[in-house]
């Protein structure tokens, strides 16, 4: 990333105007469980703001709870139901930077967001690849 690019993208990072499914270098994958919501009232189109807490649950190391501000697609807003499980990556360096890999629907299907990203004007290059 070009120095004004990734200047950018830190800035957009630190307030949470990047996607659910930003790419963590050097991530962690763990379990963690969605505590609560709060919609921000913020939009980047239609695709709305949020700020999450959960408890992320590392193999082989304590759970501990973070909090966190991400972009979700609309339609997959419904997905995000307090106490449901998801898989994640973390940065093990700042807990606060959670990126949203997975979840099991009810019929039991392995919901992969990287399926359904959120491309933002002018932070291109910040997606997971496919």
């Amino acid at each position: 990333m070009e120095k004004m690019k990734k200047s950018k993208f830190e800035r957009a990072k630190k307030v949470g105007w990047i996607s659910y499914i930003t790419s963590i270098q050097n991530g962690v994958e763990a379990d963690a469980v969605l505590e609560q919501v709060t919609d921000l009232g913020h939009r980047a189109g239609w695709d709305p703001q949020y700020e999450f807490t959960m408890e992320v649950r590392p193999e082989g190391g304590d759970p501990f709870e973070t909090r966190f501000r991400r972009i979700i697609p609309a339609a997959m807003v419904p997905n995000f139901e307090l106490g449901r499980a998801f898989r994640v990556v973390y940065d093990p360096q700042d807990p606060s930077q959670v990126s949203f890999l997975s979840f099991n629907a009810e019929n039991g299907e392995r919901v992969d967001f990287r399926l359904h990203p959120v491309h933002l004007k002018g932070l291109e290059g910040t997606e997971m690849e496919k």
